[in-house]
């Protein structure tokens, strides 16, 4: 084997700078470029329709890949109001994907890859972007998942779902402006199966476990007990892999479990900080797998059927995931986006060829 075939896999995609952000969020300028980007992917109008007064939208799918051990990946960009972070995102991906550099062959070389972008038609205003929900923390934030309204494109959604058959569901989406989260880049959450006695113990006394003697707030703590009490599983280290990759990208390297301060280009998961978070997490059914990585076990059979990864999960047997970003500004959410969606790529590829 080669020693780039040993190498381990990479992939950023950076936006926040505001020049690039403003190519990629302005329309003229994308359909200037769009031409340049199109040629390497399979493209297919899945559906156009109206997502509210006088707001038209189109839903494409952009395929490329080989379809290599790593499977099929499927990314939705398609929320209930596309925001201006989100159609970044997908663009940045595209971008990213057409781009002829080794790594980005290496990496379609062992996956079929579907970007799956929600956007505004031409004679269209794009409307003003808004909060997803006013609740605070994470409850807020999770409604922000939840797919988008329109019967029609959630139909076509479906059945690209179905007809992909994909191995890997990531769906991006932006809760910006969710009170209690601007400080943090975002999170990602994905629906897991657990039995029921597991999912009521680690849910009921998580709280309680999230702090040391005295009540002083202790998260390394908890992360430690809630390992111990699902034990090892592919699962668990892939969201560890992923959790690392959301944090580090390409920087491999020895770093703290619980970041006191943020390493230089790490980004700023959210965690709970202390034992009233952890309540609220595990109100939410939400279990904190590791920094920024959450599993979904709402209703005991693994996520919330009304997000695309609780869907794709419990239909397709998808490996899913849902990046939500939180961030005070446009360019650090498309950031984060376009960062935890490398982080899950990455990591699939990068164990199918271990």
């Amino acid at each position: 084997m080669s020693i780039a075939a040993e190498a381990p896999f990479a992939l950023k995609i950076p936006v926040h700078q505001k020049d690039v952000y403003a190519g990629l969020i302005d329309d003229q300028s994308w359909a200037e470029e769009f031409p340049r980007v199109r040629p390497p992917y399979e493209v297919r109008l899945l559906a156009e329709g109206q997502i509210g007064p006088r707001i038209w939208v189109r839903l494409t799918s952009y395929t490329i890949g080989e379809g290599g051990d790593a499977g099929s990946i499927w990314i939705e960009i398609a929320s209930r109001r596309p925001s201006p972070a989100e159609i970044v995102a997908g663009r940045g991906l595209l971008r990213a994907f057409s781009a002829d550099s080794s790594e980005r062959r290496r990496l379609l070389g062992q996956m079929l890859l579907h970007i799956v972008l929600l956007e505004y038609t031409d004679e269209t205003r794009r409307p003003l972007w808004y909060a997803p929900s006013t609740a605070y923390g994470v409850r807020g934030a999770l409604v922000g998942a939840e797919t988008v309204g329109s019967p029609a494109i959630w139909k076509a959604l479906n059945t690209d779902l179905a007809r992909s058959r994909p191995s890997t569901v990531i769906a991006l989406r932006d809760a910006g402006g969710v009170p209690g989260l601007e400080a943090f880049d975002g999170f990602a959450t994905s629906p897991i199966e657990l039995p029921a006695a597991v999912r009521r113990r680690v849910l009921g006394e998580l709280d309680g476990n999230w702090s040391r003697f005295g009540g002083v707030p202790d998260p390394r703590r908890g992360f430690k007990w809630v390992r111990r009490q699902l034990g090892p599983s592919r699962e668990l280290e892939a969201a560890t892999s992923i959790s690392s990759l959301m944090r580090f990208g390409e920087r491999r390297r020895k770093y703290d479990v619980i970041p006191r301060r943020l390493a230089e280009g790490e980004l700023g998961v959210y965690y709970p900080r202390d034992a009233d978070e952890a309540a609220t997490c595990a109100a939410a059914s939400l279990i904190p797998i590791a920094p920024g990585l959450f599993w979904d076990v709402l209703g005991g059979t693994g996520g919330d059927p009304q997000t695309t990864a609780g869907h794709a999960h419990k239909t397709q047997g998808a490996s899913s995931f849902t990046p939500l970003a939180t961030a005070m500004t446009p360019e650090r959410r498309a950031n984060f986006l376009l960062g935890a969606a490398a982080a899950a790529i990455v990591s699939v590829a990068s164990r199918q060829t271990a």
